[in-house]
């Protein structure tokens, strides 16, 4: 159970840590050093008399018609700041068709980034797109990320100019900073299919004294000047912004409009409401906790193992039941290992089945090569899993006898599975569930971990990368704990930590190893098993001083315990990255500003 509280906490952490992060940092960066402010906000904001030049005012240098089969000749924006921080926008576009055409359409960014890289999404409601006399055009088609709109009717065609008022509502238009209230929109975008000749815009708010506010005016491609945007005029709660040549979409030029509110101008939104737009938001995160809380309940339902009181104690006690490949399964909850499975050979070469003889190289006293030779054919004291492993093992021989590395290597590991699943059938009386749960699950969770990945990655989610991974661990991590065993299971694991805590407090009880010196080779597979041979062939020297009948080596002169648990020890590493290895795979050749705000987009015709 403490391992689970563990994981909990380490599963929990990455959404606490996002929660607790002060949401006036959260809004999308904005890059101001890019915005060309006029000298008054830097010196002591005073409003400038707007211009009466004609340099500056709408009409100015207008591109050639011939190159486009329409233009917009006018783009009229405005901006109706309410007291509940929600904007009502109208936008009256002025369209002259110089060819057949259905209508235009209307695309708005409405999903951006924070500064975490979690996402922050407007909501536009109460939309609708009228002419001039308020005469509803149809809407062919429309789309909810970006906010999209086709207008117009596929039957009809039209020529000459049209008016179009879009109008629709933004909800958490306005951004909430420490110090200051902020209106940042991108007013036209930079996105349309041809130019737009004249554009303006302008600001309304609800009763704020305008000379508390500071404003910037942005238009042009990123990196130019605020020379073609100006303030043509201002009351006491409306600001007026236009540009004095056309917005050319060849060069990405937008308009860009950003106000500073004095504190509290417009109320921000509530804790709750907060909360729950970034849930909506980023919803991709919660598929973690669901998957766990439904991984805790298969776990409490499935994988839990039944109370169990026996305190674990040191204890030695053969049980013939329990061989080394069935002691690693119950342990280490049905997961197989090739340290086990060599193990398992030494445990039949010292119950009479086979000698293990050491083949060294020529002319020097290292080990080249192990070979095996069958004494006697399996038996019905064998359990099934036993009888395969040595009827493949030798198999693979000739004449009963076989090397480790010349006849197994890149070959026995394809009989692993067979013997695998005898395992799997043999602890079926110790689970609840198949063993094989754990593998399934694995499999599951790293999909779905590397499934969120790929799919955050690919659409730029962050919330769906870390929900995604953070389900996927929560899948492997249960599945990791999910073999439920049954009363007898729960017995014979109690048993099998009870022999491993025996071998490793062996140093502090030797006296007992003189009354069975034959303790020492019916330990010593259970001891590899545990990762603890050298512990206990240390623990038997001087005590066991006559070499073992099945397995023969001319390295050693006086038999040594620890010398021979070596030798052992090399063998098992030797079935591990030669015998029970599969051939490798793997190839021989490896080895703010311009833009910026909310608003945006463009458009065309169709």
């Amino acid at each position: 159970m403490k391992k689970i509280l563990v994981f909990i906490i380490f599963l929990c952490l990455p959404v606490f840590s996002v929660i607790a992060t002060d949401s006036s940092d959260s809004y999308p960066p904005v890059d101001y050093d890019k915005i060309v402010l006029p000298e008054e906000i830097e010196t002591g904001f005073s409003l400038a008399e707007p211009s009466r030049d004609s340099s500056s005012s709408n009409v100015g240098f207008i591109p050639d018609d011939l190159l486009y089969d329409w233009v917009i000749e006018a783009f009229d924006a405005v901006y109706q700041v309410k007291d509940d921080g929600t904007i009502e926008v109208t936008e009256t576009i002025l369209a002259d068709f110089h060819e057949e055409k259905h209508g235009i359409f209307r695309s708005i960014p409405i999903e951006y980034k924070d500064t975490q890289g979690f996402n922050y999404k407007l909501r536009i409601s109460n939309v609708s797109v009228t002419n001039e006399v308020g005469d509803n055009y149809p809407i062919a088609d429309r789309g909810s990320n970006p906010f999209y709109l086709k207008i117009g009717d596929p039957d009809v065609t039209l020529t000459g100019k049209h008016i179009y008022v879009i109008q629709y509502t933004i909800d958490r238009g306005i951004r909430f900073f420490t110090d200051h209230d902020e209106f940042y929109f991108n007013i036209t975008g930079s996105e349309w299919d041809t130019y737009i000749a004249a554009a303006s815009a302008t600001i309304k708010f609800d009763p704020v004294a305008v000379s508390e506010t500071h404003w910037a005016c942005y238009f042009g491609s990123p990196g130019n000047d605020s020379e073609g945007c100006v303030l043509t005029g201002q009351t006491d709660s409306e600001l007026h912004f236009a540009i004095n040549r056309p917005l050319m979409n060849a060069e990405n030029e937008d308009f860009t409009v950003v106000v500073w509110l004095p504190k509290g101008a417009v109320p921000p939104l509530t804790l709750s409401q907060q909360v729950k737009y970034w849930i909506l938001d980023n919803w991709g995160l919660f598929i973690a906790p669901i998957v766990f809380l439904l991984m805790f309940y298969l776990w409490w339902r499935k994988g839990h193992d039944p109370k169990f009181t026996k305190t674990v104690i040191a204890q030695y006690d053969e049980d013939p039941a329990l061989s080394p490949l069935l002691a690693n399964v119950i342990l280490k909850d049905a997961t197989f290992s090739s340290r086990a499975l060599s193990a398992e050979i030494v445990y039949l070469a010292a119950h009479g089945y086979m000698t293990i003889t050491e083949i060294l190289k020529p002319n020097n006293n290292k080990v080249d090569d192990y070979e095996l030779v069958r004494i006697k054919e399996p038996d019905d004291k064998l359990k099934s899993y036993q009888r395969i492993l040595l009827t493949k093992l030798f198999s693979l021989g000739v004449n009963g006898k076989v090397l480790m590395k010349k006849d197994l290597k890149y070959k026995f590991h394809l009989e692993i599975p067979k013997i695998r699943n005898e395992v799997n059938k043999a602890v079926e009386p110790y689970y609840a569930t198949s063993p094989e749960w754990r593998i399934g699950l694995m499999i599951v969770g790293g999909l779905v971990g590397g499934g969120g990945w790929i799919a955050g990655v690919t659409l730029g989610r962050l919330d769906l990368t870390i929900g995604g991974v953070l389900a996927g661990i929560a899948i492997v991590g249960f599945g990791w704990f999910m073999p439920k065993k049954t009363l007898a299971g729960q017995e014979l694991a109690w048993h099998t930590r009870g022999l491993k805590e025996f071998i490793k407090v062996t140093d502090k009880d030797r006296a007992k190893f003189y009354e069975d010196k034959n303790m020492f080779v019916k330990g010593l597979p259970y001891a590899m098993v545990f990762g603890l041979a050298d512990k206990w062939g240390k623990a038997f020297e001087g005590i066991y001083t006559e070499s073992p009948d099945w397995y023969h080596t001319t390295r050693m002169g006086a038999f040594n315990s620890l010398m021979f648990t070596n030798s052992i020890s090399s063998f098992s590493s030797t079935s591990n990255s030669n015998s029970f290895a599969a051939p490798s795979s793997s190839s021989g050749f490896s080895g703010g500003g311009a833009g910026g705000g909310f608003g945006g987009g463009g458009g065309g015709s169709w």
